[in-house]
Formats: structure tokens, sequence, C-alpha cells
């Protein structure tokens, strides 16, 4: 039971280890604030991980009967790191939904969580069932209001929204998870296993682990498909890495789309100002061309894409 629970942690440590290395990565070739956010939250969430083995290593853990009653173990550390994991989160959701993530904003922000969670952190003789809920329910509901915002962002935007989804139904079991423990959960503390068991899962919440590794994989699959796209893009294609777009994945997504159905790179332009909103005489006049060149273009694209309008083509492009 001890080895099981040691080599879950490491290896939870390692996928989110391996996910900030990657994030880190991508910030350092492409300057993706997504990616330096996301790269933050994994480092973050391995530093919350590991003040769980460290307790259990240590032997510094209340027992199963008394854990909800002791409160925190590390209160100062713990609620510091979780008010910084929630606001990278809500960062990485805002630079992905393509708002600005202001640093004075995001200062306050964290100043407000760190406010409410170290008021209703667990400590001492203000500790027991009720405050640890409150407190860890604060997380929760962070947790859900971001995968709600990325849902939300997907359904209004067409992109393919199956991982929102499984993160949305996750981060509600989360929650879910935490109220049956805390709240509701008669521990059965007649037996050695049982008491081990539920000593293990006491600062884990087996939802959360789901979701986090949910996160390091998709993360890791962008980044592979970027870097993969970028590579056939090299040296003349930097600058447009590094711009400032209306999404952050939406230059990786255009290369992919105009090399799948085999543009080139003038019906490529035009194909991105029109995911921008633009109508023909704006796009004639940004690429210095006719609006009668545009319309030979659209033709063109509408084509090679196997479509027969502009909703068709900003559809199939953010779906495929």
């Amino acid at each position: 039971m001890e080895f099981f629970w040691f080599t879950y942690t490491i290896v939870l440590m390692a996928i989110t280890t391996a996910a900030f290395a990657v994030n880190v990565t991508m910030w350092a070739l492409a300057s993706r604030r997504d990616s330096l956010a996301a790269a933050v939250g994994f480092l973050l969430y391995t530093l919350d991980t590991s003040s769980i083995l460290f307790d259990e290593y240590q032997r510094t853990k209340p027992g199963v009967a008394d854990y909800f009653e002791t409160g925190l173990t590390q209160p100062v550390f713990q609620v510091v790191v979780g008010c910084l994991l929630v606001v990278a989160v809500w960062v990485w959701c805002a630079e992905r939904s393509g708002v600005r993530a202001r640093p004075a904003v995001v200062v306050v922000v964290a100043a407000a969580y760190l406010a409410a969670s170290a008021v209703l952190a667990p400590v001492g003789n203000t500790s027991g069932p009720v405050r640890m809920m409150l407190y860890w329910g604060l997380r929760d509901v962070a947790i859900i209001v971001a995968a709600w915002w990325m849902l939300m962002g997907a359904l209004q935007s067409g992109t393919p929204r199956r991982w929102y989804v499984v993160a949305m139904v996750l981060a509600l079991l989360v929650l879910a998870e935490d109220a049956r423990n805390i709240l509701v959960s008669q521990p059965d503390l007649s037996t050695e296993w049982s008491r081990n068991l539920l000593w293990h899962l006491t600062e884990r919440n087996l939802s959360e682990n789901a979701l986090v590794v949910l996160c390091a994989v998709a993360s890791v699959v962008q980044v592979r498909w970027a870097v993969q796209v970028f590579a056939r893009h090299p040296s003349k294609d930097e600058e447009r890495l590094t711009s400032e777009l209306v999404r952050p994945d939406l230059e990786t997504r255009l290369l992919a789309f105009a090399d799948e159905h085999g543009m080139s790179a003038r019906e490529r332009e035009v194909l991105e100002l029109v995911l921008r909103g633009q109508d023909n005489q704006n796009i004639a006049s940004a690429l210095t061309i006719s609006t009668g060149t545009v319309k030979a273009h659209l033709s063109r694209i509408y084509r090679k894409a196997g479509v027969g309008s502009r909703d068709e083509l900003v559809t199939s492009f953010w779906q495929g």
C-alpha cells in the first residue's frame, strides 16, 4: 500500500514536470503567454503534490479520524501555492481566450484570492470539516469557473470541445469528491488496510489528479502539433509565430489547414484575414490587391477546402 501511493505520487509529479518542461520550451521558442501560464501552473501543482509526499514521508500527517479536525499541515505553503495555482489557471484561460491578462489585474485577483484563502484556511482551533470544505471548495469552484469559461469559449468559436467537456465533468467531480470525503463519508476504520487507504486519500483528490493529467496530456499534444507544423515553415514564419494573434493557436492551425488543402502563401494570407472577420474591401486594402483578385483567391480557397461560403470555411477551419 505504501509503495503504491508513493509510486502513484511520483508518476503524477513526473507527468506534471514533463508538461512544465514542454510548455517552458514552447514559451522560450514562441513567447506564447498561454504556454508560460501553463508552465507555471504545472510547476505549482508539482510543488503542491510534493507537500503531500513530504507529510507522508515524515509522518507529520494526522490520522484519518483527526485529519479534518486538525487542519492544514503546512498552512502558509499550501495557501500561497494554492493561490498562485488558481491564478495561473485563470491567466491561462484568459490568454487562450484572446484576453490579455494585464499584470495589475492579475495582482488584484491574486491578492483577493489569497485573502479569501487565508481567512478560510483551517488552522489549529479554527479547523473542522465545515472550515476544511469551505477552504477546498473555494479552490474547486475556481477551477470549475475556469473549465466553464473554456467550454463556453469552445462552443462559441466552434473549436473541438471534447477536451473541455471532459475537463468540465472532472472539475465538477473534484468538488463532489471533496464534499463526500469531508462532509458525508463515514470511514470504516475497523481494519488496518482501510485505515491505511483512507489515510493516503485524505490529502488527495483523485478526480483532481485525473483533471491535471488530462490537461498535461492535452498540453503536450498541442505543443507537439504546433512544433511539427512550424518545423515545416522555418525562418520565414518565425516572426509570424511570435506575433499577437486573436487566438494563441490560430497561426498553428492556419499553417496546418493551408498545408492540408494545398493552399498557396497568398491564399493563406487571405484566409487569415477572413478568419479575422475582414470583408473583401479590407482584405484588398491590407494586401494591396483588387477586390476582384480577392474574390478569385476566395473562390480557389472554397474549392480546395470543399466549402461554399465564408461561414462554412470558418466552421471547417475551427472544427478541423
